[in-house]
């Protein structure tokens, strides 16, 4: 007689995770924990308070006296939501039935994603994104060695005990969704001086992401390493 809620991992403001409830019982654009609002450092406006009444139209006991702005970014979907500030319990933000109409969300059967976008009944069109559950996620990823955080001195230890051998790698935020981002092409002719206008299709991005035509089988460009003094082939640098 009941289910598990919809429970999505949002990006918010490029810098934090939120665990967000997609609601459909929620009746409020949406909701946001405080303590999550603190701890993101969340942008904050104080509004005209008023009371919240839950299902049987029983108040609130606190009033509501902001609202928080943020950007988010739900694999790829990218929105700027206005939240209420209210005490929610287990989860970070909610998202309710205003959102889901406005951005014309459908879940998928099963409950484990829900899908942004598409046509509506008008005719007008917004980009179609797939988005995953935590459960959904979790099971698609369960492959994956899950990452750990420990500390300097521990970091210290592990590399020392195991000779050194240990490479470190570092990715920001910003440096991840750069590389997401779409690729903005450059128009060469407005790049080369004029006297090169003759070769701009030389210069085409789009036309030097592919590989170049078949040549025939009388092209080859083999390369013929010589031999060393004992009269053998040498190892391939």
């Amino acid at each position: 007689m009941h289910c598990e809620p919809i429970v999505i991992s949002t990006l918010v403001n490029n810098t934090s995770f939120a665990r967000t409830m997609v609601d459909t019982g929620c009746l409020c654009y949406g909701l946001c924990d405080p303590t999550y609002a603190t701890r993101a450092n969340l942008k904050r406006i104080e509004i005209k308070p008023f009371y919240m009444e839950a299902f049987d139209r029983e108040k609130a006991r606190r009033p509501i006296r902001e609202v928080a702005v943020t950007d988010l970014d739900l694999e790829g979907f990218t929105d700027r939501v206005w939240f209420y500030i209210t005490p929610l319990g287990g989860y970070d933000m909610y998202l309710g039935m205003p959102w889901i109409r406005k951005r014309r969300v459908k879940i998928d059967k099963g409950g484990e994603r829900i899908r942004i976008g598409g046509e509506s009944p008008s005719g007008d069109w917004l980009p179609s994104v797939t988005v995953r559950s935590e459960e959904a996620f979790s099971k698609e990823t369960s492959q994956f060695a899950p990452a750990r955080l420990i500390s300097a001195a521990a970091w210290v230890s592990v590399k020392n005990r195991r000779g050194g051998g240990t490479q470190v790698f570092a990715a920001s935020m910003a440096d991840i969704n750069k590389a997401l981002q779409k690729k903005v092409y450059t128009d060469p002719k407005q790049k080369l001086p004029s006297h090169f206008h003759a070769y701009l299709s030389v210069f085409d991005q789009k036309a030097s992401e592919t590989l170049p035509p078949p040549r025939g089988s009388k092209v080859d460009h083999r390369i013929e390493l010589g031999k060393d003094k004992r009269g053998q082939e040498p190892e391939v640098p």
